[in-house]
Parts: C-alpha cells; sequence; structure tokens
C-alpha cells in the first residue's frame, strides 16, 4: 500500500467527483423554491436609506406588488462572493452593488439578462451606461448612477 497521492490518482479522484455531481444533478428533482420576500442587498447607511426610499417607500413598492422587501446590508464584495458561492439560490432578491461586481456576477453565471418586455425603458438609456453584452447576457446591468469627477488642478496651501 503506498501512502502518497500521485497526479493520476488526484485526477481520477477529480473525475469520479465530477461524475457523481453530474449523477446528482441530474437526478435532482426538488420543488421550486420560492421565496417569502423581495429581498434587497446593499450597503447600509444613507446609501441603504436612498435606496429604501426611492425603489420601495416612494414607489410604493410593497402595496403595489403585495410583496414584503427586506434589506441585507453589506459591502459590495460579500454581495458578490455570497451570489457567486451561491449562484442560483442566492439569499437576496436584487444585488445593488458596482459595476465590478456585477461583471464578477455575469462572468460566474449568476445573473439573468431584463425582459425587456417587462422593463420597456432599457432602450432609453444612453450609450455606454451601461455594461457591455458578455458571457452571453446582452440587458443585464444598468447602473442607478453615473459618477464624475473633477480633479483639482491648483495646489492645495
Amino acid at each position: 500500500m503506498h501512502t502518497d497521492i500521485s497526479r493520476r490518482d488526484m485526477i481520477r479522484a477529480m473525475g469520479l467527483g465530477a461524475a457523481a455531481l453530474a449523477a446528482a444533478e441530474l437526478g435532482d428533482t426538488r420543488p421550486a423554491w420560492a421565496e417569502d420576500a423581495f429581498t434587497i442587498a446593499s450597503t447600509g447607511g444613507s446609501w441603504g436609506d436612498g435606496l429604501k426610499q426611492a425603489y420601495v417607500v416612494n414607489a410604493g413598492f410593497e402595496k403595489r406588488f403585495n410583496t414584503p422587501v427586506s434589506y441585507a446590508h453589506m459591502i459590495d464584495s460579500v454581495i458578490a462572493t455570497k451570489a457567486i458561492a451561491q449562484c442560483g439560490n442566492p439569499p437576496f432578491t436584487v444585488p445593488a452593488v458596482l459595476n465590478a461586481e456585477a461583471v464578477l456576477l455575469a462572468e460566474g453565471g449568476c445573473l439573468q439578462d431584463y425582459d425587456l418586455g417587462v422593463v420597456t425603458n432599457y432602450k432609453d438609456l444612453l450609450p455606454g451606461t451601461f455594461e457591455p453584452p458578455r458571457a452571453g447576457l446582452k440587458s443585464y446591468w444598468p447602473p442607478i448612477r453615473r459618477s464624475s469627477w473633477a480633479w483639482s488642478t491648483t495646489p492645495s496651501g
């Protein structure tokens, strides 16, 4: 009996593991999972309060859609990490993250395109204000704001 693990042993184990996962996925017939609440993941503080006021309270979201809204406040990198780790069944409905995290989520297969029959104003976005197509997605990430920075050219005194 040998105690060292060879490269061949490792490849064999990985192949068997992949085959076992594929077989398990084929036989997975659990019922679909439905959310009890619409959960918005975003940073907290004044930013989270602004999102709540703009998209939930002022829009009458809970009453219009008869859906309670909950909030998961965390930094963008944690939101993206949790969504990728639980891709297909994330712990929240909508992530409010920056474009860098949106790209990671798209490349990881954890986002879906908007239904343009429902989100009819997506076509009205100005060119350059949304993420370009990637990973098979064409209309998946319009930012809610664009930032501009003015740098002073005069020395501070």
